[in-house]
């Protein structure tokens, strides 16, 4: 059996992401990073110019896997639109509870952190495909709320996402459970035929 080699970056990306399971991000350092990744000095510089850099980059990253991981899951569990949005938005939670500290300072330090709408365009456009199969069903039993198009659907997923884990990264104390609870109840009424 070949064994699959590891690329530099990936390394990186990996070290950058552990790092953050026993630092907070201010104590994070590039010669950190180096040394838990195991690169060469030169090998990151080729790559990555600043910390930050690396956190913008694996927090599209991240963000697009997990949205795709939680968005196959809700699609493989129910055929309806509804139960995939609930499922879907389900699990972004259960995502944010589990892995906290490292969702809040991926969205601080890297999200929101970057102005290169350059950088961040294929990952939107990747997430965006993916939130299509939360939606399909309705088109496809013409169970939409009224000519709503499909962008427009994605647009508001991605709406609601956005807004729910942006308002959980700044606010302390913020009702995770309940108001993904009202965010979904509001999706689905405003989308679905009932």
């Amino acid at each position: 059996m070949m064994k699959r080699r590891t690329t530099s970056r990936a390394k990186i990306f990996d070290a950058a992401l552990s790092l953050l399971n026993e630092y907070s991000f201010e104590a994070i350092t590039v010669d950190k990073i180096i040394e838990v990744s195991g690169v060469a000095k030169q090998t990151y510089y080729n790559h990555f110019a600043t910390k930050q850099d690396v956190y913008v980059e694996l927090s599209y990253k991240e963000l697009f896997e997990r949205t795709k991981t939680n968005v196959e899951d809700a699609c493989a569990k129910y055929s309806m639109a509804d139960q995939r949005l609930n499922r879907f938005f389900q699990l972004c939670e259960n995502s944010l509870k589990k892995d906290g500290h490292i969702e809040r300072a991926l969205m601080k330090e890297g999200l929101l952190a970057s102005a290169t709408p350059e950088k961040i365009a294929p990952y939107m456009l990747a997430i965006n495909d993916e939130l299509k199969h939360l939606i399909t069903p309705a088109i496809e039993s013409g169970d939409l709320r009224g000519d709503t198009p499909l962008d427009f659907c994605i647009e508001l997923i991605a709406g609601t996402l956005s807004n729910l884990v942006i308002n959980w990264t700044n606010i302390p104390n913020y009702r995770l459970t309940r108001n993904r609870k009202l965010y979904t109840r509001v999706l689905v009424e405003s989308l679905l035929k009932k």
